[in-house]
């Protein structure tokens, strides 16, 4: 599997299941996980998308490393992939809005959640390596992203 395939799979996953697993490194050592609805953007195939508020945004450029891991999984569990790569943060308005189109409409608990919803940043996360897991048939494929 190369690069495009696995970006293929996640972009079907993402269609169903809608969020993905975020984890961080604080820089203490203290690792966090969160929910989040991520996005595959055309034209921009070694990144990885996603929206929140510009507190969590601060938080993590300051507090976390930026190396960070991304799991996504079918709701039946039966594909999982895994993506490594480093995080930006990014607050640029062409961005925010080309990434809110395309996850906008599954964002339900972030604008209950935040009350400031009109202000948010992009989370970008360059890609490094991936994998592709499918549990019942013990099936690993690895991918580095180039």
């Amino acid at each position: 599997m190369d690069q495009h395939g696995i970006l293929n799979k996640l972009v079907s996953i993402l269609d169903q299941a809608s969020v993905a697993v975020l984890a961080t490194a604080e820089k203490e050592g203290q690792p966090t996980i969160r929910w989040m609805v991520p996005a595959v953007l055309k034209g921009r195939p070694k990144s990885l998308f996603a929206l929140t508020s510009p507190e969590m945004g601060k938080y993590i450029s300051e507090k976390c490393f930026p190396e960070v891991t991304w799991m996504v999984q079918t709701v039946a569990l039966d594909k999982v992939i895994t993506l490594k790569g480093k995080m930006n943060v990014i607050d640029n308005p062409s961005l925010k809005m080309e990434v809110l189109s395309i996850i906008g409409k599954k964002l339900h608990n972030f604008w209950k959640m935040d009350n400031k919803a009109k202000e948010f940043v992009v989370l970008e996360t360059v890609l490094e390596t991936g994998s592709y897991y499918v549990p019942l048939k013990a099936l690993t494929e690895r991918v580095t992203f180039e």
